[in-house]
């Protein structure tokens, strides 16, 4: 009788080792389809560069084109980090490096530019969401956001925007950023 009951634990252990096996395989298939990871190398290389973490530029590459290297917006973004041209053009001057529209949609071109504009506005309002709200819906709206107490009360952090979209973007790149700061290692 004795016999039986170890029997049946080690048979239950054994189901059950193998479905938390199962499931954790089958979690990690989710998020590794919810979150694509692609230009890994060049992530890693433009990260060193301009000292930006690398899963804020993977966030940032996910919630913008999905890692689409010919992704274009509706409103003319363009690449995996959605340039518009003419910010393209304006950060290509600042880094002193021609400014090429058609290179926008080469990975290592378009990732390098953008890892300088996040610096760039790292450097200017370092508070990462501030960043990301720059980022997404430009450097005059968080300024003006900032000044106002409705959206800031400090002046340097934001608590909300008024565009539900920016909203949406900034959740959106920091549950990619707790994903991605597992899978990329300086």
């Amino acid at each position: 009788m004795r016999t039986i009951i170890i029997k049946r634990k080690l048979i239950i252990f054994i189901i059950s080792f193998i479905l938390i096996f199962i499931i954790g395989i089958s979690i990690a298939l989710i998020l590794t389809n919810k979150y694509p990871l692609k230009y890994e190398n060049e992530i890693l290389f433009v990260s060193a560069k301009y000292n930006v973490e690398p899963e804020l530029i993977a966030g940032v590459i996910f919630s913008e084109s999905g890692f689409k290297q010919y992704s274009v917006s509706n409103k003319g973004a363009v690449g995996l980090m959605q340039l518009m041209p003419s910010t393209a053009s304006w950060l290509c001057e600042m880094m002193d490096i021609p400014y090429n529209q058609n290179l926008l949609f080469n990975p290592l071109y378009n990732l390098n530019i953008g890892a300088f504009y996040l610096s760039y506005l790292i450097e200017k309002f370092q508070e990462i969401n501030v960043v990301l709200a720059a980022y997404n819906a430009g450097e005059g709206n968080v300024v003006e956001w900032l000044s106002n107490r409705e959206y800031s009360v400090n002046g340097k952090i934001l608590v909300t925007t008024p565009f539900k979209q920016t909203n949406f973007y900034i959740a959106k790149v920091n549950n990619a950023m707790i994903y991605y700061k597992s899978k990329l290692q300086n």
